[in-house]
């Protein structure tokens, strides 16, 4: 019986192994994937985002824009000293009705930039601005260009990592209008996603496969 039971061994092993590998991914260090363009969440993480108030911000040269203007645009850390740079970016320009998330606009980045890089959300060219590499960044700048068929409110929305245990998903810039709108800003951002599922996934598949594991060694 040595034989069979030391092959259900090896099988186990290897069935732990791949369920354990599901849980240690190391994010995402080359930027955002284009499944992640509708929420902005990093699941490869496997936490929550944090719930303190985020330390950095992203701020806007104008809030007042007009077809096809360039807006520049600032991701600063802001000096706080457990987090006083960031690893990745995820940003995005969304309309203020929040039932229409698509990315609108389009991106631009420094020519030659060795850490930013442009994302194509939605199918739309250059709708998002991710990183491409994990160095420490403290400051940033880059474009988006005002759409010239779009005239409702809009606001930038980003995720920023520090590392792969913090970051932020509820990093807004001012909302940004049309001069002729005089309206009211809204009094809260679109809701983001700010939990991750995955864990809870990964912990019972390891569950289901150790219970198979002690099936297998106790069968003869």
């Amino acid at each position: 019986m040595k034989g069979p039971t030391r092959m259900r061994e090896l099988l186990c092993v290897v069935m732990v192994a791949i369920v354990g590998g599901v849980g240690v991914v190391s994010g995402y260090p080359q930027g955002a994937p284009l499944s992640a363009c509708t929420d902005m969440f990093p699941t490869g993480h496997h936490v929550d985002a944090k719930a303190i108030p985020a330390p950095f911000t992203l701020t806007v040269s104008t809030t007042t824009i007009a077809a096809g203007q360039t807006v520049t645009l600032y991701m600063n850390a802001t000096g706080d000293n457990s987090y006083p740079y960031y690893e990745g970016v995820f940003v995005q320009a969304r309309k203020a009705n929040c039932s229409q998330q698509e990315p609108i606009g389009m991106f631009s980045i420094p020519q030659n930039d060795d850490f930013l890089k442009l994302l194509d959300c939605g199918g739309q060219t250059a709708s998002a601005v991710t990183h491409y590499t994990s160095s420490h960044q403290t400051n940033k700048t880059f474009t988006w260009t005002v759409p010239d068929t779009y005239q409702g409110r809009i606001y930038f929305r980003a995720t920023v990592v520090k590392n792969e245990k913090n970051f932020w998903t509820n990093v807004f810039s001012p909302y940004l209008n049309y001069a002729d709108d005089t309206s009211a800003d809204p009094s809260d951002y679109c809701t983001v996603r700010t939990t991750s599922s995955v864990s809870g996934l990964t912990a019972s598949l390891t569950t289901a496969v150790l219970v198979t594991c002690f099936g297998l060694m106790w069968s003869f």
